[in-house]
């Protein structure tokens, strides 16, 4: 089934041949110096001869008058070159692929700069060429990139607009000359760049994300910096949040009869076999599964006995070690005003309300590494009291103005797609990272992990695919809403 592109304006794809398909080396050059080779291919003569404007015969005169060079070794300097060519068929299936996604709406065009030879000791490999609906070279325009009249040529043969062209080449000039065109242009630094590139300029990103998901239900766990795979329920709970599907995931109440969650499911990794239980998870799944009024009022009276001597509540169900962490008061603040008990957390709140103003999450925390964790989940702290005001109209306030402080910062995907579901529902527009976003899409429809959470006492960074792919999901939608994308 073909997969349509929102609001595409691109119909076709226009590539070098040399260098991103077909790729030559001078390894075996072995009778002139490569440099020698490297320069004289960028002479006046090359030029006129790639545009059929002289004979080869003319050709070889001229290089060895220029070069010193005697015809033979000429002759055999550009077979051995010929002879190293390769043909990278697997971005030609790829290629074929998005034609065939596209539903006979996309068109592939290759403009090379190659003389009459060298584009016919190409074309006798045995690779199809038919995915190409035209090949146009250098010596057949009497024309060459980067010159403007070839790139008008090409654009009046195929009768295209240059905003419906994707043009992509290794060479500055190239993609210089065609995006001052209208083109989209695309300077690929490996040739395993340019299929990710391609779906994200082509393909719907909400279809290709839905997909992943569905693809990978159940089994979209979280994975440490090191490569070990988590299961937790704080992820998952996370994924159910933001997609309301339940078939997405997977989620383990180890003691069913209590109100209270760990974070681990399965058997707790590089930690005790007897990891407690912790006001984050159980914050959380109380807040997104719900629970009974009375059951809930009890939880809630639990968990103010893990406030601290500052009058901070805690992480864990423990009286062992403990740690205070902002993202967890927020989460845990987020419960109680759900059941309008948020006053009796008073000094959390403020104390979080300091956290914002110093701006003292910068850092990261405990347990999140990234500034854009603790405004996501302080946003969502404001979406649960958003019927108050007071304090909460200053944070309101202030989170606008710390989020327009981060715009345009380096963000990994995770840490990005918080910071633009949080612009969203604050009414801020920040276009340029809507655009990396979509660009950060993997083929599969998915996006990278990026570190969600720090496991704090081992120094790990831990992320989870499904998370923030289900998030950009939510951030590309909100904006598209919102902003009309």
């Amino acid at each position: 089934m073909a997969i349509q592109k929102c609001q595409s304006t691109y119909t076709a794809i226009v590539l070098e041949l040399f260098n991103v398909v077909v790729k030559t080396s001078l390894n075996e050059l072995t009778v002139v110096p490569h440099l020698t080779y490297q320069s004289l291919i960028c002479c006046s003569s090359t030029l006129q001869f790639q545009r059929n404007e002289i004979s080869y015969a003319e050709y070889q005169r001229r290089l060895e008058a220029e070069w010193d060079l005697a015809p033979n070794v000429i002759d055999t300097m550009f077979a051995q070159v010929r002879g190293t060519m390769t043909v990278n068929t697997e971005l030609l299936e790829q290629l074929r692929g998005l034609k065939t996604m596209m539903g006979g709406r996309l068109q592939i065009y290759a403009v090379s700069n190659a003389s009459e030879k060298d584009h016919a000791y190409m074309r006798s490999l045995p690779v199809d060429w038919t995915i190409f609906d035209h090949i146009f070279t250098s010596t057949e325009m009497r024309m060459r990139k980067p010159e403007l009249r070839c790139f008008r040529h090409v654009l009046q043969s195929i009768s295209k607009s240059p905003h419906e062209l994707i043009f992509i080449d290794t060479e500055p000039e190239n993609v210089l000359t065609a995006q001052s065109l209208g083109m989209k242009g695309i300077k690929p630094k490996s040739a395993a760049e340019i299929e990710p590139i391609l779906h994200n300029l082509l393909l719907d990103p909400l279809p290709r994300a839905r997909s992943f998901l569905q693809q990978n239900a159940k089994r979209l766990h979280s994975i440490c910096e090191n490569g070990a795979i988590m299961k937790e329920n704080f992820a998952q709970l996370l994924i159910l949040e933001a997609t309301g599907d339940k078939s997405l995931i997977e989620l383990e109440h180890k003691h069913p009869s209590s109100s209270t969650w760990n974070f681990f499911i399965g058997t707790p990794l590089f930690t005790k076999s007897d990891f407690p239980d912790d006001l984050d998870t159980t914050s959380m799944a109380t807040t997104v599964l719900g629970l009974e009024e009375k059951q809930a009022h009890r939880l809630l009276d639990r968990m103010l006995q893990y406030i601290n001597q500052d009058g901070l509540i805690s992480t864990f169900f423990t009286d062992r070690k403990n740690r205070v962490d902002p993202v967890v008061c927020v989460n845990v603040l987020a419960l109680f005003y759900t059941y309008d008990r948020g006053y009796e957390l008073a000094p959390t709140l403020e104390w979080i309300r300091q956290v914002v103003i110093k701006r003292a999450y910068l850092h990261g925390t405990p347990f999140y590494p990234n500034p854009e964790q603790f405004l996501f989940f302080l946003g969502r702290l404001l979406r649960h009291v958003s019927h108050l005001g007071g304090i909460f109209d200053e944070l309101r306030q202030l989170l606008r103005e710390r989020l327009k402080e981060r715009l345009g910062l380096p963000a990994d995907p995770i840490a990005l797609v918080m910071r633009l579901i949080t612009c969203n529902e604050m009414g801020i527009r920040d276009a340029r990272g809507m655009k990396r976003l979509l660009d950060m899409q993997c083929v599969d429809g998915g996006w990278e992990p990026g570190a969600m959470y720090t496991y704090a006492s081992k120094n790990i960074s831990i992320g989870n695919r499904g998370v923030s792919t289900a998030f950009a999901i939510s951030a590309i939608e909100g904006y598209r809403e919102r902003f009309q994308m």
